[in-house]
């Protein structure tokens, strides 16, 4: 049985380069932004916990893979893109039941406010033929280095409290009795 697990926005300190702002401003000042991405996941095994694919943006932060939407795509079909176009992964099965999302925002450094909300879907991302972590290609535009870690290691890694929320609900519901990883 796959369990759905409603999305819950959650918020996060934002990249030195997108500093977070308490300030108000008028609704005509504030851009909205969307993105889409995958929480990458391959399943416990034996005395192995499940790990977690995490990315080092090149803007220097540690989180899931992401990116916007292009005409025409759904949600789901912008996260998988996104996830194969940073990693070079092609072989995974997506989770659609299983989402949650993080907002947040920054300004822009010509002083915009961005109000931003990612949406996340599970990923379950199997290991080779030996039973190792798939290695990823990243791709050096957006990305710089990559890590496969458990859920404490990817804790104490990711950057922003947001994403860390997206993690923790993630292994929470993957963690629960009655779920059951898509064969």
């Amino acid at each position: 049985m796959v369990m759905s697990v409603p999305s819950e926005s959650v918020s996060s300190e934002s990249a030195s380069s997108e500093s977070a702002s308490s300030e108000s401003v008028s609704s005509e000042s504030v851009v909205r932004d969307r993105a889409f991405g995958l929480v990458p996941i391959v399943p416990a095994s034996g005395d192995r916990p499940h790990h977690y694919l995490i990315i080092l943006h090149n803007k220097g932060h540690w989180a899931f893979p992401k990116g916007h939407q292009d005409d025409g795509e759904t949600a789901l079909e912008t996260a998988c893109r996104e996830f194969e176009e940073e990693t070079g992964l092609t072989d995974y099965t997506p989770v659609p039941e299983l989402t949650f999302s993080e907002s947040y925002q920054f300004k822009t450094r010509q002083g915009t406010l961005v109000e931003k909300t990612v949406q996340y879907f599970a990923a379950v991302v199997p290991t080779d033929e030996n039973g190792d972590f798939p290695p990823a290609t990243v791709q050096a535009e957006e990305v710089s280095d990559y890590r496969w870690s458990s859920a404490a290691e990817a804790a104490r890694t990711i950057t922003f409290d947001g994403a860390r929320q997206v993690l923790q609900e993630c292994d929470r519901a993957i963690t629960q009795p009655e779920f059951a990883f898509p064969t």
